[in-house]
């Protein structure tokens, strides 16, 4: 961990710290009104901190700064330049009351030198002054607003005061929105590092990116969903395709993540464009009653195994399957005769 301390004097404060390194910084501590702002970064981040800063700082024309690194800190301080105080040129006033400057190549101008008076033994009691080394800090910003307000026996007064503590206010909230996005990180680690949590996702992820008949793939609560793009019968019935419908496929994470418990069909389908009745149930496609009680046949087998692997693309590939293939000799497979057939393209 890297702390980086942040003079006041370059005035980077709460109200206008850099936003694009907010989320990097893992503790705030400080008095931003006294001293400055210190924040705590991975060392990993720090140079990409420093630089952010930097470039806010320096946006400001006159704006100069010294970073230096000392063990596992870095201070950020205005860079202090030194004006010539003292002109080296050697002048005197001429007649008209303009410089003329002594030069090498210039005419030589007769120096008059003049003659100190010295009075001897007439200093007793004379003290020579000391320099006077001010410790006074010159404040600004806010805290200027603040000071002046301070100074007036108004309404004004007592705002300056109001707003020195929401000042006060809202820099332990920032210093606690802190902690707690770094407890945050520090609870969501395990949880995407989970194997069974980041291969779910992952492969819902990838079903998602895939040119199939998936057309939309989400989760739910206790659920993974699959939207399908319109379906159609790959066999023949009764000498045509038969058009089934766009079909929702819930899978329910339970038996997928291991927490076997009694839940009913673990995947449930639904028709999202029509459904069949027959005078004695409802239809959502061949084997597939509105009840839930699906006749799985021959895929069950299939399912199980993809299921135990906790193979969500094989899963789906087993159901689609199952949907456009349907048995029409089979006394729940026979009403599929009845459904629609697709409508011939026009020739372009």
């Amino acid at each position: 961990m890297t702390t980086i301390s942040i003079d006041k004097r370059l005035g980077i404060d709460l109200f206008n710290f850099p936003e694009e390194i907010i989320g990097l910084i893992k503790d705030f501590h400080g008095d931003e009104n006294i001293s400055g702002m210190k924040i705590d970064v991975d060392d990993r981040d720090k140079d990409h901190v420093v630089y952010i800063i930097r470039q806010k700082i320096e946006s400001t024309p006159g704006n100069n700064i010294n970073i230096i690194t000392y063990g596992n800190t870095i201070s950020i301080k205005p860079r202090i330049i030194l004006s010539d105080f003292f002109r080296n040129d050697e002048c005197e006033i001429n007649e008209d009351g303009h410089d003329e400057i002594d030069e090498d190549n210039d005419e030589e101008v007769e120096e008059v030198e003049e003659v100190e008076e010295v009075v001897e033994n007439n200093n007793t009691g004379i003290i020579e002054p000391t320099p006077y080394l001010s410790n006074l800090t010159a404040i600004g910003g806010d805290e200027a607003l603040i000071m002046i307000a301070g100074a007036l026996e108004s309404q004004v007064s007592n705002m300056g005061r109001n707003l020195k503590d929401k000042e006060e206010q809202l820099t332990k909230l920032w210093t606690k929105a802190v902690g707690i996005k770094r407890e945050i990180d520090e609870i969501r680690a395990p949880i995407e590092n989970n194997p069974i949590i980041s291969k779910l996702i992952s492969q819902v992820n990838e079903l998602n990116d895939d040119n199939n008949l998936i057309e939309e793939i989400f989760f739910i609560d206790g659920f993974v969903v699959a939207r399908t793009k319109e379906l159609i019968t790959d066999n023949i019935i009764d000498g045509h395709k038969r058009v089934i419908g766009k079909m929702e496929i819930r899978i329910d994470l339970k038996p997928i993540v291991g927490r076997c418990t009694e839940t009913g069909s673990p995947i449930t389908i639904k028709n999202l464009d029509r459904q069949y009745n027959n005078g004695e149930r409802t239809w959502e496609c061949a084997h597939v009653p509105s009840n839930g009680n699906v006749c799985w046949g021959n895929a069950i087998e299939g399912l199980y195994a993809a299921m135990s692997l906790r193979d969500l693309p094989a899963i789906l590939e087993i159901v689609i399957s199952f949907i456009k293939n349907p048995n029409p000799i089979d006394p729940w497979g026979e009403h599929i005769k009845l459904w629609p057939t697709p409508i011939p393209r026009e020739a372009n």
